[in-house]
C-alpha cells in the first residue's frame, strides 16, 4: 500500500468490505455533493479520510479533522448536534475514495458508485482544491494550472493520464462488484432526482421523489457554499478567503480554456475514456472558448 496513504486512511479502509458501497471519484468531481445528499437522506455515508470507522458499521469523527469537516453542512450538522453516528442504519454503509482499486487489495463490495464529471472541469477544481487545501507536502501544488497539467504528479504520471488511469481501473472493479452506478456530475445537476434514484435502487433503496428533492435542495452549491461561508471562519488551519464550494459550475472550462491548455487535453486517452462516460473532450473550432487568461 502506498506510503501516501494516511494512517487514518489506512486503518479506515481495512474495515470496508463486502456489505459496503464505495464512493470512487478522482478529486473535484463533485463527491462533496453526493455525500452531503446521502446524509440528508439519513443514510450512512462515512469519510475514512475524516473518520474512525469501527468494525460494526459506525464511525466517530476525528478530532484532528474538525475543522474540514464543519464546511460540509450536512457532516457539520451531525457532528455539532450530538448525533451519534450509531443512531444512523448501519447498513448499507457509503464510504467515499479518491484512492485507486489496488488500495483495497482484492475485496469485494456491495457495490461501486464512479461518481465522474468532465475531466476539464474535474482536474482544475482539483488543482484549486489542492493549492488551497492540501495538508501533506506530496499532495500540494503550486503555479499555474498549465503547470499542474504538464508535471508528473506524485503517481509518477500527469494528472490528465492519472484521471484516465482511475476511471478505466474502477470501472473494471464495479464490473466484479455485485451492483454498480455511474453518477455524473452534469446529471446530478440536470436531473438530480432521477440520477439519485437510479443509483441508490441498485443497493435496494428507493427513497421518495419529495424526500430526494428535498436533500437535493440542501445539498446545492449554493446552499452548501452559504454554510460554508457562515463557518469557515472557524477553521483556523485554512486561508480566510479559500473556499472548498468553489464555483460548482457544468462546463466551467468554457470561461478558461485556452490553446496551451486544450493542448493537454489532447490525447487520445483521455478522449477514449471521456467518451465512455458521455464527455466530448476533442476541442473542435466549432466550441473553441478562448479567454485572455484563466481565471
Amino acid at each position: 500500500m502506498s506510503d501516501r496513504v494516511s494512517a487514518l486512511y489506512r486503518r479506515n479502509i481495512r474495515r470496508l468490505g463486502d456489505e459496503d458501497v464505495i464512493l470512487a471519484s478522482y478529486g473535484g468531481s463533485g463527491q462533496a455533493i453526493v455525500g452531503n445528499v446521502l446524509q440528508e437522506l439519513g443514510l450512512n455515508y462515512v469519510d475514512p479520510y475524516s473518520e474512525i470507522l469501527r468494525p460494526d458499521g459506525t464511525s466517530v469523527p476525528a478530532v484532528e479533522h474538525a475543522g474540514f469537516r464543519t464546511r460540509f453542512a450536512a457532516t457539520h450538522e451531525r457532528d455539532t448536534a450530538g448525533r451519534r453516528r450509531e443512531d444512523r442504519p448501519r447498513r448499507p454503509r457509503f464510504a467515499k475514495t479518491h484512492h485507486f482499486p489496488e488500495e483495497f487489495g482484492g475485496r469485494a463490495f456491495r457495490a461501486v458508485w464512479i461518481v465522474v464529471r468532465d475531466p476539464r472541469d474535474a482536474l482544475f477544481s482539483w488543482y484549486k482544491w489542492r493549492a488551497r487545501f492540501a495538508e501533506e507536502s506530496w499532495d500540494r501544488v503550486d503555479g499555474s494550472f498549465e503547470d499542474f497539467l504538464r508535471r508528473p504528479d506524485a503517481t509518477g504520471r500527469l494528472p490528465v493520464e492519472d484521471w484516465c488511469s482511475y476511471y478505466l481501473e474502477w470501472t473494471a472493479r464495479a464490473e466484479r462488484s455485485r451492483a454498480a452506478a455511474v453518477l455524473r456530475f452534469e446529471d446530478l445537476k440536470l436531473d438530480g432526482v432521477e440520477t439519485l434514484r437510479r443509483a441508490l435502487r441498485s443497493v435496494g433503496l428507493a427513497p421518495g421523489d419529495e424526500e430526494l428533492r428535498r436533500a437535493l435542495e440542501r445539498s446545492s452549491f449554493e446552499a452548501m457554499r452559504a454554510h460554508e461561508d457562515a463557518v469557515a471562519g472557524s477553521d483556523r488551519s485554512r486561508p480566510a478567503q479559500a473556499r472548498m464550494m468553489r464555483r460548482g459550475k457544468v462546463d466551467g472550462w468554457t470561461e478558461w480554456m485556452t490553446p496551451e491548455l486544450a493542448e493537454c487535453f489532447s490525447g487520445d486517452a483521455v478522449h477514449a475514456v471521456a467518451a465512455r462516460f458521455g464527455y466530448a473532450v476533442r476541442t473542435s473550432s466549432a466550441n473553441r472558448v478562448y479567454p485572455t487568461r484563466e481565471r
